[in-house]
């Protein structure tokens, strides 16, 4: 296997075994049922096109979650919920066998990118050929950008720079329908933003029908 040299920091983020999807609750109970489904959010505005997202961090995992609920007013009837899998790919992005892309950084390359996956994702086909994507996050608004930019209101340049404010959530984004068969649940939880409670969820319900389907 060819290894392809990354920097340092990269690899040791690379090398985490814990990775954390937000979702809610109804999404969760999908994921049981149907198994990860590389392709599931077609269509959907993301930063590196439809696929799987993950974190390393499950603080951030939280707050991000309850905030998108809570823009979306359905924390109370779909709440936040927190899914850990297992596995580490910094082979996948070291080597060979797949192909990978990282953005480190919030430059120019990273708000290009982003906003021609979210700007031509309504045709629902995918804007790369990637099957695995690490990178920062924007801390921006891209959809109101978008529509800023739909409506004539900002230039390309304006949507380009905004998308350019960084924080310090990093994802990584699975393209792959063989990456998303490889990675393991290992638990999952339903979170309250108000009381910061974690009431376990079975992840074993089920499995039967995902083992069949993932």
């Amino acid at each position: 296997m060819e290894i392809v040299e990354l920097p340092d920091k990269i690899k040791h983020i690379l090398s985490a075994d814990k990775w954390y999807h937000a979702t809610t609750r109804s999404n969760f109970e999908n994921i049981l049922s149907k198994g990860v489904i590389a392709d599931h959010n077609r269509s959907s505005e993301l930063d590196f096109g439809y696929g799987f997202y993950l974190t390393t961090s499950e603080k951030l995992a939280e707050s991000f979650i309850s905030r998108l609920c809570s823009w979306q007013g359905n924390t109370d009837g779909d709440p936040p919920v927190i899914m850990e899998y297992n596995f580490s790919p910094l082979e996948w992005f070291a080597g060979d066998k797949y192909n990978t892309t990282i953005f480190p950084e919030f430059d120019d390359s990273f708000a290009e990118f982003v906003f021609e996956n979210r700007m031509n994702s309504a045709t629902g086909e995918q804007l790369h050929n990637f099957d695995a994507i690490y990178g920062v996050m924007s801390d921006s608004v891209p959809t109101k950008l978008l529509l800023q930019y739909r409506a004539g209101e900002i230039t390309r340049e304006e949507v380009i720079q905004g998308l350019k404010k960084g924080n310090s959530m990093k994802q990584i984004s699975l393209h792959s329908q063989d990456l998303c068969d490889i990675i393991k649940l290992e638990r999952a939880y339903q979170y309250d933003p108000d009381t910061k409670e974690r009431k376990e969820l079975d992840i074993h319900e089920r499995k039967s029908v995902a083992s069949c389907q993932g």
